[in-house]
């Protein structure tokens, strides 16, 4: 932030203290890069005013870097702060200065010396809606995108849909700077274009915002391409990949219907008309509701779990799955395993284990607090039948470690969902 507002003279102070304290000496090249970072917004803001229109792609070469993406980082927090307007030029943007309106209120403070004029800074969504919902635990979280080109990785807008334990679906839409160019053929499809997204965060940051709370909860895509373009834009951005359960709900629709293979097949589209579904397609958070629905209705019809549904054919033993507790929980710092057949499924039990607080581990190590055993498993096992996890459980118990073993029963009430 010291960069884009231009405050070297900070950023000086803060390389002398790296150079005066060796306990700061690792930091020192971060705050060099930075300084320079300000020089190159300086020079961006020069060019730009010298050159109105000149090419994004062309900026580096103007100003004789190398580092073309630094370049186009850098030109992108000033489009985010609202200093360089961006118009798509081809498969490139054309930029020029933006205009401030210099009859606004705070513009007029500013102008009094009431107010002291705030650092520009990139905007972010943290409306009351998002905030809200991040530490609670739903049932499944339906999860759709739509994307800016033929790029899986240009994902423009996200759209959530959390289902309730009681059914109830709430859903929210987020728009998202792809940070590459849209084509006509996907805005035409959403309606989303560079106006759109305009100030909007990147991918970067609106998945490192919502990481916590989609990695402890099932997500459901209709299709493949979410989880893929989740994935193309994590590695675009640079970022680690969303480490989650997820489940297709178009294997579900095709054991609930399996009466529109080669009639209309299982796409959201065909649902619609079959399911009478109402909502607009090609609009991530109305397509993220309909993927919803499509699993509540799904359990209606065939009277089964969306887990149960969701399985291979094949899979005969229960999915174990590791997830990291919600910070904020009432349990946070306990760590989980399970084992035996549980009356839930064991992603579910994690989930609403995550919500609490508790970090889910599919093995049992010193590390685990709590082994969470199936009723019937705990009150008809004993001896040597015993599954191998609760006998290292005793085992580490005998060792003197803090290792709790809990039914199933005695675990729901712990976290509060019976």
């Amino acid at each position: 932030m010291m960069a884009l507002t231009g405050d070297t003279e900070g950023l000086s102070k803060v390389i002398d203290l790296t150079r005066k304290f060796d306990h700061l000496e690792p930091y020192r090249s971060d705050a060099e890069k930075h300084m320079k970072s300000a020089e190159l917004f300086e020079r961006i803001r020069q060019l730009v005013t010298s050159k109105p229109g000149v090419l994004q792609n062309k900026v580096a070469a103007e100003l004789d870097e190398q580092d073309g993406r630094h370049i186009g980082n850098l030109i992108s927090w000033l489009v985010k702060a609202g200093e360089i307007s961006r118009v798509q030029s081809g498969k490139t943007y054309a930029l020029s200065m933006a205009e401030l309106p210099s009859n606004s209120v705070e513009t007029d403070l500013i102008e009094q010396g009431t107010l002291s004029p705030s650092p520009a800074r990139p905007k972010r969504d943290t409306s009351p809606d998002l905030q809200r919902f991040l530490n609670q635990t739903y049932r499944l979280v339906a999860l759709d995108v739509e994307t800016a080109n033929r790029q899986h990785s240009s994902i423009c807008q996200v759209g959530l849909a959390m289902v309730a334990t009681n059914g109830d679906i709430e859903t929210i839409s987020i728009l998202v700077d792809p940070e590459q160019g849209f084509e006509s053929f996907n805005v035409n499809l959403h309606g989303i274009d560079e106006t759109t997204v305009k100030g909007a965060p990147s991918f970067e940051e609106v998945l490192q915002f919502l990481r916590p709370f989609l990695e402890r909860h099932i997500l459901v895509q209709h299709s493949n391409f979410d989880k893929q373009a989740f994935n193309a834009a994590s590695k675009y951005s640079g970022v680690p990949e969303l480490r989650a359960t997820w489940v297709d709900s178009v294997q579900i629709a095709r054991k609930a219907w399996p009466e529109l293979k080669g009639n209309g097949g299982h796409g959201l589209a065909s649902l619609k008309t079959h399911l009478d579904l109402k909502f607009k397609h090609h609009d991530a958070e109305e397509d993220a509701r309909a993927a919803a629905e499509v699993i509540l209705l799904a359990e209606t019809v065939t009277g089964e779990d969306f887990l149960e549904l969701a399985k291979p054919k094949k899979q005969k033993y229960p999915t174990s799955v590791a997830v990291s507790g919600n910070q904020n929980g009432a349990l946070y710092g306990h760590v989980a395993c399970f084992t035996g057949q549980l009356a839930m499924s064991r992603v579910e039990a994690a989930t609403f284990a995550a919500g609490a607080g508790i970090t889910i581990k599919t093995g049992v190590s010193k590390k685990v607090t709590l082994l969470i055993v199936g009723d019937q498993d705990i009150s008809t096992l004993a001896g040597h039948d015993k599954s191998s996890k609760h006998r290292r459980a005793e085992e580490l118990q005998r060792e003197g470690h803090e290792i709790r073993i809990l039914g199933e029963t005695e675990f729901l009430k712990l976290i509060a969902i019976d």
